[in-house]
């Protein structure tokens, strides 16, 4: 008796000690633990804002879908079947497990799951039972439906409640929904898909490309979180628990310049292009000059390989950079027009078509047999010798400081991710033939927008407008409205100069090279462009190879509009064809003609008239 009594003072000494160490002396960091294995975080996302055009057209929305998915854990799950199964048969659970094993109750239910599930959905009853028993390497948690809207998702969880059904559930998602599909593409960018770390945290989905990259800070807003019960499976939210909220601040949303129209037209038109001259590549950029609003931009083709040979999506209009060619003659006139060094009038020898200077190594020659020609006519026949003669009399340091002030050799302000800043080389690293290279739009590379950007000053009066993609920002409840106003760079030239450039380039459209680029009833300045490639072979210019184009602006005493038109070595029947005047030039007048055409039968409308918040707080 002294023995049993002596263990039982020991035992229960024992008993109260442990009580004592788990109870108090570790009670915090236990009870942590239990709540760590009942409590949850749930991650309560923030809506990405939506994107407009500048007449209210829906761009880009968020979208919260349903699918319907099974959890194949359980419905192996014995503890979890069991239960329901008992329920259909109209037995209790003991007696269900005198009459059938687990294995014979988890397979009669998973059949009955999969006949019921497919007689609502009009499939076969089989598909669904194999999708529920995967193989190894098989989704564990197989989609039966997907894009499901809220009301549908709500009449399927009614429809497993009533039949019982446990083990296949309803999951929302957030998707980013483009109303006019692949197009804009190249502007717009793309969204992450929601995806989870090694935690089971859900990341914040991130703007890929474009315009939802640049304005990343403003469309993603703040995601919150709730603090949650959940049972021993943690498969089940158990109610009644206070836990901690934060709700989510939804993200602001963005107007921009662009019209959607235009922006369809002008795909519409280079796809055409495209697959009609066979070229690398095609852009173009339409701009407003007075606001340097963006009104369209696109290329072709949509996807590219890139130099690692991996497929990509990229915006070629602010990525790509191209020797501009005789485009470039513009800012060549600009910068002498502007210096003093002559006028429309002042006529320069063209050599006859061939010129080699003896103290240098500048060797030039043109398409014809030119002799004395004015600064206006030099433009307007586009000749290599007399662009020369006019950067000569201009000279180096003038013609270096006009060029840095059209932008060239810097990123715009846009903003765009991997935009490109082109390159010009500094004044002390050019050599004796540089000039002449200059003159006529070689030894410079610039972006298609940079270029775009040039021609506008000229059609504002000789000022450098930023470039204008974001019109407004709106915030999230669609209250307050910030607009994004234009921004003048700087003053490249004088508005007199401008006027004279203007009335040149007007002349290469009557009476130059770029005929082709007229338009009925309207007035166009314009230029056309055509540069020589490298051949990747040789590393030597192609004398086949050849980028062309068309810069100009209209109407030319009003102008509304700025355009330029790009083809990378496009292919023609015959190639004394590949020529800026005689392919980028017709593809300039018909986009600047439907162009003007839509700015004429759409005009903007108040954005803040045409969005109303959905009453029942569902999609807009």
């Amino acid at each position: 008796m002294l023995l049993v009594a002596c263990g039982l003072i020991l035992g229960f000494t024992g008993i109260s000690v442990r009580l004592w160490w788990v109870q108090i002396k570790k009670h915090e960091p236990l009870e942590a633990e239990a709540a760590d294995l009942r409590h949850v975080r749930k991650d309560l996302p923030a809506q990405r804002g939506c994107v407009w055009d500048r007449n209210g057209s829906l761009l880009a929305q968020d979208l919260t879908l349903h699918d319907i998915y099974a959890d194949t854990h359980h419905l192996a799950d014995i503890n979890v079947v069991r239960s329901r199964y008992a329920k259909l048969c109209g037995l209790s659970q003991k007696a269900l497990k005198l009459q059938r094993t687990d294995e014979q109750i988890v397979d009669a239910y998973r059949r009955i799951v999969a006949e019921t599930i497919a007689s609502h959905m009009d499939c076969a009853a089989e598909e669904l039972l194999a999708m529920m028993t995967p193989e190894p390497g098989e989704p564990a948690e197989p989609i039966f439906l997907k894009d499901l809207n809220v009301e549908e998702a709500a009449a399927w969880r009614a429809f497993f409640d009533q039949n019982a059904i446990t083990g296949v559930y309803t999951r929302k998602r957030i998707e980013r929904f483009r109303p006019a599909d692949d197009r804009m593409i190249h502007l717009l960018g793309l969204v992450t898909k929601e995806q989870l770390d090694k935690q089971g945290r859900l990341l914040p989905r991130k703007g890929a490309e474009g315009v939802e990259q640049l304005m990343d800070g403003i469309l993603s807003g703040t995601a919150g979180y709730e603090d949650v019960e959940m049972d021993a499976t943690r498969s089940r939210e158990l109610p009644g628990y206070a836990g901690q909220v934060r709700p989510p601040v939804h993200g602001q949303h963005v107007v921009l310049t662009v019209d959607m129209p235009m922006q369809q037209m002008l795909e519409k038109t280079l796809l055409e292009a495209y697959q009609k001259h066979s070229p690398r590549k095609v852009v173009a950029v339409i701009v407003e000059p007075s606001s340097g609003s963006i009104l369209a931009m696109a290329s072709e083709p949509r996807e590219q390989v890139n130099k690692l040979n991996e497929t990509e999506r990229r915006n070629m209009a602010v990525t790509d950079t191209y020797e501009p060619g005789s485009v470039m003659k513009i800012l060549t006139l600009t910068a002498a027009l502007e210096s003093g060094a002559c006028t429309l009038g002042t006529h320069f020898n063209c050599h006859g078509g061939e010129y080699k200077e003896a103290s240098t190594d500048v060797w030039l020659k043109d398409h014809g047999s030119y002799g004395s020609l004015s600064v206006k006519d030099i433009l307007a026949h586009s000749s290599n010798i007399g662009a020369y003669m006019v950067a000569k009399a201009t000279g180096r340091q003038a013609f270096y400081d006009c060029i840095k002030r059209f932008g060239l050799g810097e990123v715009t302000a846009l903003g765009m991710p991997r935009e490109a800043s082109g390159k010009i080389r500094p004044l002390d690293k050019w050599t004796s033939s540089s000039l002449s290279r200059l003159a006529m739009g070689y030894e410079v590379s610039a972006t298609p927008l940079q270029m775009t950007m040039a021609v506008a000053t000229i059609a504002n009066g000789g000022k450098l407008m930023q470039p204008r993609l974001v019109d407004r920002i709106l915030s999230a409840d669609r209250v307050e409205c910030q607009t994004i106003e234009p921004v003048m760079v700087r003053e490249v030239c004088s508005p007199s100069t401008a006027a004279k450039v203007a009335e040149a380039m007007e002349f290469v459209v009557t009476d130059g090279t770029g005929k082709s680029g007229a338009i009925e009833g309207v007035r166009v300045a314009g230029k056309t462009g055509t540069a020589q490639l490298i051949d990747r072979a040789t590393g030597k210019y192609s004398k086949v190879h050849r980028a062309v184009s068309f810069a100009g602006f209209a109407p030319a005493e009003q102008p509304r509009l700025a355009c330029l038109v790009l083809l990378e070595d496009p292919h023609a029947e015959n190639t004394e064809d590949i020529y800026g005047g005689k392919i980028s030039a017709p593809i300039f007048a018909d986009i600047v003609k439907k162009a003007l055409d839509i700015m004429a039968v759409a005009p903007e409308r108040d954005l803040r008239l045409t969005l109303v918040p959905d009453p029942q707080g569902g999609d807009q």
